[in-house]
């Protein structure tokens, strides 16, 4: 059967950032179609957020694949329906399969508006074995504090005779998304939970404390400010940093020197809290698609493949305890941090709040400043309260 008399046409609209999984992309589409000789699947790419929401409206649709947005909203709109009930009577998957944390940032009370499929990000500390070594310092472990991180941060930061930085402790770049994890750790948030307002987290003590800790690494010189250092983060890790605060894509560069290099979670803060926050995007399925249940089938392949050439080519995190073992990941100890958070992990203000999302520039060059020690932390973090919603 040709494409053009496949009768049944089961339309994707996704994101353009999916196109960083072709291969695997296209692996599940061939699959699917071989399964299914009757169905054509068609792949629509969007642009940008103004574009999938323009589109969503226009109902073209079977199966949306949202990524840097909350799926939420699509559910309580109408958009999309509530997925529990696929996933409650499918003999592949359930509810428990799940990472909980991955599985809440996609839930709205008890309704599931998107399922978590791929591009599930979340930040861990990789460290440099032999620098640690040279150092004398112990290899860190899912149990150090912010103290022990700041000191080896110290201790590993190299001079020459007049002062001069030769390399730095600690890489971590100057964002919103890598400083809050910090935050959420120390019991602190950048917003309520249901994103109405900043106000009473973003100003609050635990978030002030956590902030103030985190900028004052630049200040003393072992975390490096952009300008400080030339690389790309293709050579990142050969650019001389005994720890880098990164996201977990950038094991694979980890894998390739597993003697060298290894994975350890974020310190402890002061607050106690064990969590994390998560990059992740959704598969939902519209609620006005007539081929609902073959939509189930295709986004549930996509979570949990269960094939050897998928395995191969899967691109991320997994969403679910099952495919990590399928991966192979359950044993591997530069995996281990990262399954430990999907468990734990909380939704970021990126997704909660989009006033914050579209000032993340402006916060960006306030954390600078806190960072070189132009600017004070309370008073740029009563700032915001005051004019982010």
């Amino acid at each position: 059967m040709t494409e053009q008399e496949r009768p049944i046409a089961l339309k994707i609209l996704s994101g353009s950032l999916y196109r960083k999984a072709p291969k695997y992309m296209q692996a599940v589409k061939e699959q699917f179609e071989t399964r299914h000789p009757d169905v054509q699947v068609i792949i629509d790419y969007v642009s940008d957020h103004y574009e999938m929401f323009k589109r969503i409206q226009e109902r073209e649709a079977d199966i949306v694949f949202v990524m840097e947005v909350d799926v939420s909203p699509l559910l309580s709109r109408g958009d999309v329906i509530d997925l529990m009930p696929f996933l409650e009577r499918d003999p592949a998957l359930s509810p428990d399969d799940f990472y909980q944390g991955v599985l809440r940032g996609n839930m709205d009370g008890e309704r599931l508006a998107g399922l978590p499929a791929v591009n599930l990000l979340t930040p861990q500390i990789y460290y440099n074995k032999q620098r640690f070594d040279e150092a004398g310092l112990p290899h860190p472990t899912g149990a150090w504090t912010f103290g022990q991180f700041a000191e080896a941060a110290h201790k590993l930061t190299e001079r020459d005779e007049n002062g001069t930085i030769k390399r730095f402790g600690l890489f971590m770049g100057i964002d919103i998304e890598n400083w809050e994890p910090y935050v959420m750790r120390n019991g602190g948030a950048y917003s309520a939970e249901d994103g109405s307002t900043i106000r009473g987290y973003a100003d609050s003590e635990a978030t002030v404390e956590a902030i103030s800790m985190v900028a004052s690494l630049y200040r003393d010189r072992v975390a490096s400010l952009p300008f400080e250092v030339q690389f790309n983060y293709k050579t990142l890790f050969s650019a001389g940093f005994a720890m880098i605060h990164e996201l977990s894509y950038r094991t694979h560069q980890v894998l390739e020197a597993p003697d060298e290099w290894g994975v350890v979670g974020l310190p402890h803060m002061p607050g106690g809290a064990d969590t994390n926050m998560m990059y992740f995007a959704s598969y939902g399925i519209t609620s006005w698609s007539p081929h609902q249940e073959l939509a189930w089938e295709f986004i549930r392949e996509v979570a949990n493949p269960t094939d050897p050439e998928l395995l191969d080519l899967f691109p991320d995190l997994p969403s679910t305890k099952k495919l990590a073992a399928r991966l192979g990941m359950l044993d591997n100890p530069l995996y281990e941090p990262y399954l430990h958070d999907l468990e734990r992990t909380s939704k970021s203000a990126f997704y909660n709040n989009q006033k914050w999302n579209a000032s993340r520039h402006l916060i960006n060059e306030d954390l600078r400043a806190m960072a070189e020690g132009k600017a004070q932390v309370r008073e740029r973090l009563e700032h915001w309260a005051d004019t982010i919603v």
